[in-house]
């Protein structure tokens, strides 16, 4: 499988867990006992749309195999160093997946059309 079919998947998975958390989190706070606990859960939706939206358009850009993915990746993958342990983990496996790609216009195995 190319390396950056496996950056999508992990970029793709994790821009679900973010959604996930981001309203299983705000959802929590809009139903806690308070009367401004609607206002105080926009943040929080805020803060995880954000992560979810750039992990979504990251992985779409590493689907293709585009530089711009590639460097978008990295840089994400160098933040979640820093989430130790299971972003060092992550993160590692993201910086060594993205270490070559294939060119965006050279057409992809077999394999790789069936992976999706």
């Amino acid at each position: 499988m190319p390396p950056n079919i496996k950056v999508y998947r992990v970029h793709r998975l994790l821009a679900a867990l973010y959604g996930l958390l981001g309203l299983a989190i705000s959802g929590a706070v809009a139903f806690g006992s308070g009367k401004d606990s609607v206002l105080a859960a926009l943040p929080v939706l805020l803060v995880f749309g954000v992560i979810c939206a750039m992990h979504g358009f990251t992985a779409r850009a590493a689907r293709k195999g585009t530089a711009g993915g590639r460097t978008a990746s990295r840089a994400i993958a160098i933040l979640m160093l820093l989430g130790f342990p299971i972003g060092t983990l992550i993160g590692a496996y993201l910086l060594f997946n993205s270490r070559d790609w294939p060119k965006p216009d050279e057409p992809l195995s077999r394999e790789a059309k069936l992976d999706f």
